[in-house]
């Protein structure tokens, strides 16, 4: 067996605030001893080895499972849940379907993933195709953990909304289709599931916190093992010490950070340094030394210059482009900063270098003022330690 995803869920003691964090599947760890039946009967004792978080669910079930996150996070699981596939598409059905949106239209013939650009309101099927699709995504499982965050949140929403929360009978009935559709553990029967439902009715749609462990890289190589997911110990360390001490992730009245634009429309923060951010300029205007001026503005502005400078070839235009790859799209919140006037056009599989094509009427490069602490870089954008809740919307 395999499990798709795996997430640590923490509510607080005073049942105002709920974290939900992922946990890559292919996350290296440490699994603990264990024994495991060779040949039908034989029982054989494994010893403690380095891993994938997911082979402790192939190996041990989910008592292996719940072993290896309090061994690798140091916070004790009181409760198990498990979704299978029918289930979750049973539960989504139960609150009447949640709204996702995609940048783009996606026919996904490996998943039934099926919708049109923008938003659109789907139920359990659709659904499940929704956060369980991959080959599409250029990001693989980390684009996934996002769509699964964004999909949980808008089915947390769903859950508390007033005609759920505040209606007595609307509400068993919904914890009723929940536990139809889970594997839990023994403990955590009818009776503590609708306490525990009844505990967050106080909660708002902003204390429902969804996050990624921090990760220092999405696509480390072991020798045995293939790639696999690291975890940045000293980060993840501290968020997981927050939850023992029962501290949110975040303070509650946290808003996001803005930095101004050259153009003087407000921009979400830049948090990556210039240079950590290797870009290259190209001549698309036709100017003689735009893409040599381009590049001594970057190299001003404190950017890495990773490629010479050279002709963009085609047509001369008038607009400056920056092209980039999504899995940096941290990193384009600064380049954005620093290009006000460009247009920016996400390209899959491009790769870590930002690639400026300067038309006629660039106008040089802004400095860039970082807005909150720098994120970690040289390695694609995660979404380790951003955080977002039930009450985002669906589409940011």
């Amino acid at each position: 067996q395999r499990s798709d995803t795996m997430i640590l869920a923490h509510v607080s003691g005073a049942g105002d605030a709920m974290t939900l964090i992922s946990l890559p599947r292919d996350s290296l760890v440490k699994i603990p001893a264990h024994d495991s039946i060779a040949g039908g009967s034989a029982r054989e004792r494994v010893p403690e080895r380095l891993d994938k978080l997911n082979v402790a669910y192939a190996a041990g079930g989910p008592e292996l499972t719940v072993r290896t996150v309090e061994h690798n996070t140091g916070v004790r699981i009181d409760h198990y849940v498990e979704v299978d596939f029918a289930g979750f598409v049973r539960l989504v059905d139960a609150l009447g379907g949640v709204d996702v949106c995609l940048p783009a239209a996606v026919d996904d013939v490996q998943s039934g993933l099926d919708l049109p650009e923008g938003r659109s309101h789907v139920g359990g099927v659709q659904g499940l195709a929704y956060v369980r699709a991959r080959a599409f995504d250029p990001t693989g499982d980390i684009g996934r953990i996002g769509r699964q965050q964004r999909f949980l949140a808008a089915l947390v929403d769903q859950a508390l909304s007033r005609t759920t929360l505040l209606n007595p009978v609307r509400l068993q009935a919904v914890v009723d289709a929940a536990l139809s559709a889970v594997r839990t553990d023994d403990d955590l029967d009818y009776g503590g599931a609708l306490e525990l439902a009844t505990r967050l009715r106080g909660a708002s749609r902003g204390d429902m916190i969804f996050t990624t462990v921090p990760l220092a890289d999405s696509n480390h190589v072991d020798p045995d093992l293939g790639s696999t997911v690291l975890w940045d110990e000293a980060a993840a360390a501290e968020m997981f010490a927050k939850v023992r001490a029962d501290q949110p992730i975040r303070e509650k009245s946290a808003k996001p950070k803005r930095v101004a634009r050259g153009d003087g429309e407000d921009a979400e923060g830049a948090t990556v340094p210039p240079a950590s951010i290797r870009v290259r300029a190209l001549n698309a205007g036709g100017t003689p030394g735009l893409a040599a001026q381009a590049t001594a503005d970057l190299r001003a502005a404190g950017f890495t210059i990773a490629i010479d400078p050279a002709d963009a070839g085609g047509d001369p235009a008038t607009e400056t482009v920056v092209r980039f790859d999504p899995r940096w799209s941290t990193s384009a919140r600064t380049v954005r900063a620093a290009l006000p006037a460009a247009r920016f056009v996400e390209v899959p599989g491009l790769g870590e270098t930002f690639e400026v094509l300067a038309g006629s009427s660039y106008d040089g490069v802004t400095d860039v003022s970082l807005a909150a602490e720098p994120s970690p870089t040289g390695r694609p954008d995660q979404p380790a330690g951003r955080v977002r809740t039930a009450a985002d919307s669906v589409c940011d």
